[in-house]
């Protein structure tokens, strides 16, 4: 998958991550900053439609907190279960460590798993 980042805080803004590895994102801007991250479809699909996907969670530091201002959700992330297109033939999905959206200065993890789908 690619992943980027605005502002990062250590180490670079953008990069890719192979299937089982780990990588920390955060950010040291505080106005609206996103990481994006660029799901790809498994291998065993053959043909994938879409040719890759989108999650984008958007963020920032309220001056209390760090804040997520709009979760994937929000930003429509796609394909997934619940967002996706005629022709679709995969999606993406995501397991939290935390809630999506909890509003605190401590990190997150979030795994993403990439399936076949057919409707």
């Amino acid at each position: 998958m690619k992943w980027e980042q605005t502002w990062a805080m250590t180490g670079p803004d953008s990069g890719i991550i192979a299937a089982g590895e780990t990588v920390g994102l955060s950010s040291n801007e505080t106005g609206g900053d996103v990481i994006t991250i660029t799901p790809m479809p498994p291998k065993t699909v053959k043909k994938p439609n879409p040719q890759n996907g989108k999650f984008q969670m958007t963020y920032g530091w309220d001056g209390h907190i760090a804040r997520v201002y709009a979760d994937n959700v929000k930003n429509v992330g796609s394909p997934t279960k619940d967002v996706h297109y005629e022709g679709c033939n995969w999606i993406y999905t995501t397991k939290w460590l935390k809630p999506s959206g909890v509003q605190t200065n401590t990190s997150n993890t979030v795994t993403f798993t990439t399936e076949a789908f057919s409707k």
